[in-house]
């Protein structure tokens, strides 16, 4: 139950590193204690002999002692029976950083497996994780193991009619071999938002036939840094119809959840009728002083007089966070065995453990701080410019708790403790030195072949614009193609912003407009897409800047704004020799003639490809059908007449696809 009291307690003259290769081995959590190999590569570091670099296997935490928690952990097992509804809870624990809001909900899921009934599905979004998706990206990836694990026709039971197009977004389930061998359905459609919804209700599907027949739960953390694509995801999968029957638990930091892209657009879909379901906020508060006083004295493992006004002050300075109580006992009892007595501090703590690193270990950690998200080992120790003989570097980290590592193979992955224990490095770095970080990091990821988007970012931050404007759109493509517009949106805006306007590049910024606007429309965000095709439109020469108009006029009159669609729209026709009705009478009298040239001609044509039709012609049945596609709900007498305008032009120039889309 409690830690060990150091060496140096019972034996004072023990040499300092036989103290602490004996405290390593008496680590009361296993997956913190020294592994063989970390014992002998202490062992070869003393004797000045190279081994292979083995980082330590697994993860470095430790849960803190979860007390003053009983009435949310009721709360959480009150959300999980009432799934057996046939509905879908969420729930959505927040708190600030450390506060406990992971080993409350770890200590739920705990109760859960040992019952050996509930699915447990785990997901994580990182700060600098830039994957589609991101929210689900671990989800599907523990979804992906799950379903491996199952014999084959339990598994068969449970696939989707849409399982390819679920692949599209998440192409680790074709890892899967029953995925993989599933026959294809016949979708060869150009509709991308027709391709995402087949998606979204194939992963509901796979969902729902998992709750049916066991009890599912959905735990994702880290909301706050989660995506627009997730939150729509995430709402599809809660509402009606046939919304699979289990317990999301979201957990997020209150101080940035208004600042959240994936949590405002949350709020905002629960907002709009029959959306919202059965959504419950727990709010995790920071410890009373009593119970503060009660970790930090278990910690500590004594009850003495000493060590009860010690836990005092700790919990006055943790303020309620578990976190800072854990680290605050570990550095006090660290102090006073080395006969520090000034008062414990957080900032005292980081500073402490920092200056007290040997220059190869602080390389590493200014590297993987600087990385924002987890990083390859053998990615950070070859940015950090260390060799053979330093492996001993991830061992001193884990050991002062300034990183975790997520197994022992180099390709398994490194990152800070804790975002407080980042944000202390990030402060104390040079930055002429942070800026080669960066650049190290890029040309690392580039060379790896890593992540665009990361890869982008650090490009930026080491002043390679056109190096980051690259990546940037590489990242959007690849967004795209996976159906996370919002996503890809974000990605040519931070392009477009990274370009100089004052530089020839490969790709103009009205170009980058042009690109942005269009995922716009895909995502549904009409109303924002418009103004940047008129801003596109204001960087190209006839036919493009027409076009570009023809679509700013077309999202303007989707999206609500009649009165500015409708004064955008009447230069446009009268470009293409067109014009707009003045009256209904007019718009009447346009349908009447139309409709008796179409019962004349009938709706035979011969079929021609774009690019034998000039573009003109294709342009006038373009502005046609986005007048008519425009005004259709709102003005439907003149959208009708457009839209006999445009079936009539199409018919004529033969092109099968404008067609098929009257």
């Amino acid at each position: 139950q409690y830690d060990p009291l150091h060496v140096h307690e019972f034996a004072p003259g023990a040499p300092d590193d036989l103290a602490e290769l004996c405290m390593g081995l008496l680590q009361r959590d296993p997956t913190a204690r020294l592994t063989g190999t970390d014992v002998l590569a202490r062992a070869a570091a003393a004797q000045g002999v190279p081994i292979p670099r083995r980082p330590p296997s697994g993860p470095s935490t430790q849960a803190p002692a979860l007390l003053g928690r009983e009435d949310l952990v009721a709360a959480l097992h009150d959300a999980y029976d009432a799934t057996s509804k046939g509905a879908p809870v969420t729930v959505y624990v927040h708190g600030g950083s450390g506060i406990g809001k992971t080993a409350l909900i770890d200590h739920f899921l705990s109760t859960l497996r040992r019952g050996g009934e509930a699915v447990v599905l785990h997901g994580r979004c990182y700060e600098r994780e830039t994957v589609p998706f991101k929210a689900f990206d671990s989800v599907v990836d523990s979804l992906t193991h799950h379903l491996r694990r199952l014999p084959q026709v339990e598994a068969a039971a449970l696939m989707p009619r849409d399982v390819h197009e679920l692949t599209r977004l998440f192409p680790v389930l074709a890892r899967v071999q029953l995925v993989a061998d599933a026959p294809q359905r016949v979708f060869d459609g150009p509709d991308q938002q027709e391709a995402r919804r087949r998606a979204f209700r194939g992963l509901k599907e796979l969902l729902a036939r998992i709750a049916d027949r066991r009890p599912l739960v959905l735990r994702m953390a880290d909301l706050q840094w989660g995506d627009e694509d997730s939150a729509r995801l995430l709402s599809e999968l809660v509402t009606p119809p046939d919304a699979p029957a289990l317990l999301v638990i979201g957990s997020y930091r209150s101080d940035e959840g208004v600042a959240s892209p994936m949590l405002r657009d949350l709020q905002r879909l629960y907002e709009r009728p029959g959306m919202r379901g059965d959504v419950r906020n727990l709010f995790v508060p920071p410890l009373s002083h009593k119970h503060a006083e009660q970790l930090a004295l278990l910690r500590m493992g004594r009850s003495d007089q000493a060590a009860l006004a010690e836990a005092a002050r700790i919990a006055l300075e943790s303020e309620g966070n578990p976190l800072f109580v854990e680290e605050l006992v570990r550095h006090a009892v660290h102090s006073r065995r080395l006969g520090d007595q000034r008062e414990i501090s957080l900032e005292q703590l980081v500073l402490t453990r920092l200056g007290s690193l040997p220059e190869h270990a602080r390389r590493l950690l200014e590297v993987v701080a600087v990385a924002g998200r987890p990083v390859p080992q053998n990615l950070a120790f070859g940015t950090a410019g260390l060799g053979e003989e330093d492996h001993t570097a991830l061992g001193i980290l884990r050991s002062q708790h300034l990183v975790r590592t997520h197994g022992a193979r180099d390709a398994d992955t490194v990152e800070c403790y804790h975002d407080r224990v980042r944000a202390a490095v990030l402060a104390q770095i040079d930055p002429g030195e942070l800026i080669t970080h960066h650049r190290q990091l890029a040309a690392a990821f580039e060379r790896e072949g890593g992540d665009p988007e990361v890869t982008a970012h650090h490009f930026h931050a080491a002043g390679a614009p056109e190096r980051a404007v690259h990546f940037a759109c590489i990242a959007a493509e690849r967004a795209a193609a996976v159906l996370a517009f919002n996503r890809a949106a974000e990605l040519y805006r931070l392009a477009h912003a990274w370009t100089d306007p004052a530089a020839a590049h490969l790709r103009p910024r009205h170009h980058l407009l042009r690109l942005r606007a269009d995922v716009l429309v895909l995502a549904g965000r009409c109303g924002e897409a418009a103004p940047l095709y008129l801003e596109a439109a204001a960087g190209e020469v006839a036919p493009l800047s027409l076009e570009l108009r023809r679509r700013a006029c077309e999202q303007l009159l989707v999206s609500g704004r009649i009165d500015e669609g409708v004064k955008l729209l009447r230069p446009v026709l009268a470009e293409v020799g067109l014009s707009y009705p003045p009256t209904p009478s007019r718009a009447n009298m346009s349908i009447i003639t139309r409709s008796t040239q179409l019962s004349l001609r009938g709706i035979n044509f011969r079929g021609a490809s774009e690019a034998d039709i000039p573009a003109t012609e294709l342009l006038r049945t373009d502005v046609c059908l986005s007048a008519g596609k425009g005004l259709a709900f709102v003005d439907p007498v003149r959208g009708y007449s457009f839209v006999l305008r445009g079936l009539l032009l199409a018919l004529q120039a033969g092109e099968p696809r404008r067609i098929a889309l009257i």
